[in-house]
């Protein structure tokens, strides 16, 4: 491969004539995001005025261009990579000059084409980074916060070098336009962007521009195409100001704009909602279904059966979980439609997984809308729920009334690398968090869970293996080490 891209980084690939200039500098470079089995979408954000162009192809025999596109200072310009075999490693650089300047190649990049039917698919899941604000607090923080962002880093770097992965599921709660304490006050590109939540449309743009560079989470999108879905610090839940979670009416919109402009609408390649907030992609034998459980809930819910996926919603889930074929099917959804949380806790954000029920006992029925929501993945064949939000790994198969398991394993995916929250140590989150009823939880045991930083690598072929691939900077032996596996069967 080596040989191929160093002959590509010296051709002309769609033949044109190329003199080398001065290089264009990039706020934000090479995002790819929301790959297709024909394609993927790939943006760029120039620090000054340009023109860009991507060309790209399987070989050299076979180099498609895009077109030319004039783009202002500051501001993403996005281009779809079209009309590619699925299962295929595709290569591609992009080409870039100064208005009126020279034509200056970007280093050649890869990624590959979703998977075809038959073939196995591998992919990775990147939790909970708060990445904004982590990098807050490590640029305009005195002292500065280092071993968070040294976590974030080197486990984003992992992930971006493990040549197994397909693609990333990026779980949300990343760009932290909805923000509390953790946010620091700072400058993205000499230009303030606010203190805890955004409060103006610019300060949401400097927000998303910071948080897909290199310094974060750009660092996987030259090579490993992302999926990108909410969490509840990104700004678009349904409901606006309210007593305790307070942001303006207004976030929402502004949030939505700068969604749409760095990554494609999910609605234009996977169908589902009219703006992305839920659908689903097929890659390999595995159908991958995204929710979002806080767009379509009205009202900061007073209590954890208050949440709802609202009826559009649900009708698609219906539909996308009965009449698909796949073998595998995965739900991934920021928290339970539902769920635990303490007592008096502001906003009942619907905490823990298997315990979330009417008895706070795991074989007790799920609380809420999330009842309904299970009995209907039970019916369409899903295994496994990925469910973001608690900041730490661990997993267990829901069981009945009788205890056994009811086929559907739920999955708390981690976090990538920002601090543990202080709840996660405290007696009423440890019980929520004992999906086996022994008095430890899960993530105490390393075993079915862990507190450690990492993600999840998926495979799935014949079956699916399941791996938590950890960080730790404290124990090198350990570091980037499987901390626990599962497996889940058709």
């Amino acid at each position: 491969m080596m040989t191929f891209l160093a002959r590509l980084a010296c051709a002309a690939l769609a033949g044109a004539t190329l003199a080398l200039g001065q290089a264009v500098p990039f706020h934000v470079e090479e995002l790819l995001a929301h790959p297709r089995a024909d394609g993927v979408g790939l943006t760029v954000v120039p620090e000054i005025a340009a023109e860009v162009f991507v060309e790209y192809g399987v070989n050299r025999r076979d180099v498609r261009r895009t077109v030319t596109r004039a783009v202002e200072p500051a501001t993403p310009v996005r281009f779809d990579l079209r009309a590619l075999p699925s299962d295929a490693e595709v290569f591609y650089r992009v080409v870039a000059r100064p208005l009126a300047g020279k034509w200056t190649p970007r280093a050649v990049q890869s990624f590959r084409t979703l998977r075809s039917p038959g073939e196995t698919v591998t992919f990775g899941i990147a939790a909970d980074s708060h990445a904004y604000a982590v990098w807050t607090r490590f640029t305009c923080k005195q002292p500065p916060d280092v071993p968070a962002y040294a976590r974030l880093t080197t486990t984003l770097d992992r992930m971006a070098s493990d040549e197994a992965l397909d693609f990333v599921v990026v779980g949300g709660d990343d760009v932290m336009t909805h923000c509390n304490s953790g946010c620091k006050a700072c400058d993205v590109d000499g230009v303030y962007a606010g203190a805890m939540t955004a409060a103006t449309q610019q300060e949401v743009q400097l927000r998303y521009r910071q948080t897909w560079s290199t310094d974060l989470l750009g660092r996987l999108g030259k090579r490993r195409p992302l999926l990108y879905m909410l969490g509840n610090h990104d700004g678009e839940a349904g409901y606006g100001q309210n007593f305790c979670d307070s942001h303006s009416n207004q976030l929402r919109g502004w949030s939505e704009q700068e969604r749409l402009a760095y990554f494609p609408n999910a609605a234009d390649s996977y169908g589902g909602s009219e703006k992305g907030h839920f659908f689903s992609v097929v890659s390999g034998d595995a159908r991958l279904i995204f929710l979002d459980v806080m767009r379509f809930t009205p009202t900061l819910p007073s209590n954890a059966s208050g949440w709802t996926l609202g009826d559009e919603q649900l009708g698609w889930l219906t539909n996308e979980v009965l009449a698909t074929p796949e073998t595998f099917k995965f739900v991934f959804l920021e928290h339970l439609v539902g769920g635990t949380t303490e007592p008096f806790s502001c906003g009942h954000y619907g905490r823990g997984s298997l315990r979330s029920t009417e008895t706070g006992k795991p074989e007790a029925p799920f609380e809420g809308e999330q009842a309904l929501v299970h009995a209907l993945l039970r019916r369409g064949g899903v295994q496994a729920v990925f469910l973001f939000h608690d900041h730490v790994a661990a997993y267990g198969e829901k069981p009945g009334l009788d205890g056994v398991g009811e086929g559907v394993v739920y999955a708390t995916c981690g976090q990538v690398g920002s601090n543990v929250p202080p709840w996660s140590d405290e007696g009423w989150y440890r019980k929520a968090m004992d999906f086996d009823d022994d008095g430890i939880a899960e993530y105490m045991t390393d075993v079915t869970g862990t507190r450690k930083r990492g993600y999840y690598r998926v495979s799935v072929g014949e079956r699916a293996t399941v791996e938590y691939v950890g960080t730790d900077l404290e124990d090198p032996t350990k570091d980037g080490a499987v901390v626990f596996s599962f497996t889940l069967d058709p």
